[in-house]
């Protein structure tokens, strides 16, 4: 199991190690500096907005399919089959409200522009990381992680010759939307023709009906997440304007990028191993593997945080010669203690939804959005961005305190009744 594991980290981390710190360097060094902090504040903005209406197009669809089809290979074709065109529905649906609730905030010409090459580009992305639930489930991660250096070299350079003949966020973006909609349609021919094939006669209406039920509360949890997680940026754009809101982007696309390892380790990897596991009602070697798992990424997190603390002066520099980034090293120092809990926080949502505890998760979101939206209403006209990435980090901490409370509950509970009176 754990030689397995490992293989499938090593692809992919690999992987990401070439091309993720490419990826960054284009993301908070090239493209501010060309932008600015104000071209930069609108090219994040953009991207949060539209993040918090096309979330509304998951529906819990990636979560569902990954943990059906990691238990039962074989439905991945109806998964495909109708899940697929069900989230291109939603997807245009969600792209429509984006414009509309764009044109309601009062955007500009050019703004609304780049709204719209946002929308395309994040629905694309979106579909292409649903696309790739289907490498995990079957354990295919040399092919994702493969699919992934394509697609950040692709929209590196397209989005690099947008930068380069536009030098405006909507340009860039899309530029960066053709390439990411190119590498999906390719995804999504590879998983056909090779996975789960996409068949007419499988697509039921009725399959999508009693599917909805079972998959929503991961739909409404995913939801509440990107609240929590992205209603920051448009509200400081808001309260604060475009420049301090680029400073905000900037320190939180660092810590963004950082985001590779719990998606690597927990997603990609461990989701599809602790569904099947449990599946199996095999809890010890479940719990052993959670434990270790567990302690190993805890340790990674604070030492990757400590050090960003101690070098958020430098990095900013060396990233951004523009001397008005020099504000965002103090969000940095606050921000960078996000990415403990972070992975934290990701290891105990797969767990409990592993557990097919999927109601309590929804829970604890919604209300942590709530507190995240009010607390920053409260901090951010007060204490500026600093503020807002005070409550990210106290978000991230209240989420994994209930996760562990209701792990330990339930794994107690899971495992008296396995062992009988």
């Amino acid at each position: 199991m754990y030689r397995k594991l490992a293989t499938d980290i090593s692809w992919l981390g690999g992987v990401s190690a070439l091309i993720k710190p490419v990826w960054m360097l284009f993301l908070v060094s090239l493209v501010p500096s060309v932008l600015g902090d104000v071209g930069y504040g609108v090219f994040n903005t953009a991207l949060a907005l539209v993040a918090l209406t096309i979330a509304f197009s998951d529906w819990g669809m990636a979560q569902y399919t990954l943990r059906e089809v990691a238990r039962t290979p074989a439905k991945g074709s109806r998964f495909f089959s109708n899940l697929t065109v069900l989230r291109l529905v939603l997807l245009v649906l969600s792209y429509g409200v984006t414009l509309l609730v764009a044109l309601g905030l009062g955007y500009d010409r050019e703004a609304m522009l780049t709204v719209a090459a946002a929308g395309v580009y994040w629905g694309a992305e979106t579909m292409l990381q649903y696309a790739r639930v289907y490498y995990r489930a079957h354990q295919r991660l040399q092919t994702e992680a493969i699919s992934t250096a394509l697609e950040k070299i692709a929209v590196m350079v397209c989005g690099g010759v947008g930068l380069y003949l536009t030098a405006s966020a909507w340009g860039t973006l899309a530029a960066m939307a053709l390439a990411i909609v190119v590498v999906l349609l390719g995804n999504l021919w590879w998983i056909h023709r090779h996975m789960a094939p996409w068949r007419r006669r499988v697509f039921s209406p009725a399959f999508i009906r009693t599917t909805i039920p079972n998959m929503l509360p991961l739909g409404i949890a995913g939801l509440f997440t990107v609240y929590y997680m992205r209603t920051d940026q448009v509200m400081v754009e808001a309260m604060l304007g475009p420049a301090e809101a680029g400073l905000y982007g900037h320190a939180f696309r660092l810590l963004m990028a950082l985001n590779i390892v719990p998606f690597i380790v927990v997603q990609a990897a461990l989701f599809p191993r602790l569904s099947a596991l449990y599946h199996e009602q095999a809890l010890r070697v479940f719990q052993t593997l959670l434990r270790h798992s567990g302690l190993a990424l805890l340790a990674l997190g604070v030492l990757v945080a400590a050090t960003l603390y101690a070098t958020a002066d430098l990095l900013i520099v060396l990233l951004v010669r523009d001397p008005a980034f020099a504000a965002a090293a103090p969000v940095l120092q606050v921000l960078c203690w996000t990415f403990p809990f972070t992975i934290l926080n990701q290891l105990g949502y797969v767990t409990l939804i592993s557990m097919d505890e999927n109601a309590f998760p929804v829970k604890v979101l919604a209300a942590v959005t709530v507190f995240n939206i009010a607390f920053n209403a409260l901090l951010i006209p007060r204490y500026g961005i600093e503020g807002a990435a005070a409550v990210t980090v106290l978000s991230e901490v209240l989420i994994v305190i209930a996760y562990v409370a209701r792990y330990r509950k339930t794994i107690r509970t899971r495992l008296s009744l396995s062992h009988g009176p």
